[in-house]
């Protein structure tokens, strides 16, 4: 994760990439499975508290155990979720982009490596699509 998010880094200097949490704008937070099957970016709204995924998987991950493939999703394609999670799982069988949102949310809880959702209704919860961002 960290070579690919310094290759990030030389192609759009404008941004900054790691592999930490996603703490300002224009920072975006990067992992990639261990087997290199997906990778995953984070970016933090100030204006709006929300953090906001990308998860792209041209072939499915071998590994469900690092975040945040798993075994078994967190939720369901295009429904909204209010529960405070840990942390969110998306399904390593899913191929394609996956587009997620996550209202109510801190720097501190934007990280590719580990997405969190802050739950409660208040929050607005969180939700994935795989035809484009969410609007929650």
């Amino acid at each position: 994760s960290t070579q690919f998010a310094a290759a990030l880094q030389s192609a759009e200097p404008s941004l900054t990439f790691g592999t930490t949490n996603s703490a300002t704008q224009g920072n975006i937070s990067v992992i990639v499975s261990t087997d290199g099957n997906g990778i995953v970016l984070a970016a933090f709204s100030k204006s709006s508290n929300n953090c906001w995924y990308i998860i792209d998987n041209p072939v499915s991950p071998t590994t469900t155990s690092n975040a945040p493939w798993g075994a078994a999703p967190t939720s369901t394609n295009g429904v909204t979720t209010t529960a405070a999670v840990p942390a969110i799982a998306f399904s390593a069988a899913q191929q394609g982009t996956i587009y997620a949102e996550v209202k109510g949310s801190s720097a501190a809880q934007c990280s590719a490596s580990t997405p969190v959702s802050p739950g409660g209704a208040s929050t607005g919860g969180y939700q994935w699509s795989t035809s484009g961002f969410p609007t929650l």
